[in-house]
């Protein structure tokens, strides 16, 4: 499976990289939603795993959902993480999640690599 990851800065998105790279997936990443879109479309994910507000005029769902609207993609899926309240965040799982190629809406405050791979792992056996 291949997972791409877009976080504002470089510090954030090494480990990551790092972590799901030793677990076996192919990863890329990227720190602007401009860069996301353009590495999504030479990478081909299978995933997303995006902050909401990258670097750049483009935001995370912009990328999602331009990639989305393309034939290629249509099934990829989006891990999105919000800088929002516990409580908005359930209002924004209920909204999205499943429904439109959202696995997970995760807050920052309880992002970790293990909620993240619980996730992939429902994308993992859809695709099996």
């Amino acid at each position: 499976m291949k997972i791409l990851f877009g976080f504002k800065d470089v510090l954030s998105l090494d480990p990551w990289l790092d972590y799901f790279e030793s677990l076996g997936y192919e990863v890329d990443g990227a720190m602007s939603g401009e860069d996301v879109l353009g590495t999504a479309l030479k990478f081909k994910p299978n995933a997303l795993v995006l902050e909401y507000q990258l670097s750049g005029e483009v935001d995370s769902l912009a990328v999602f959902y331009s990639l989305i609207a393309k034939p290629e993609f249509c099934k990829l899926n989006l891990i999105l993480i919000v800088n929002l309240s516990e409580s908005e965040t359930k209002k924004l799982n209920n909204k999205f999640v499943q429904s439109s190629g959202i696995l997970a809406v995760i807050p920052s405050g309880k992002l970790n690599f293990e909620v993240v791979e619980e996730s992939l792992k429902i994308l993992k056996e859809r695709l099996e």
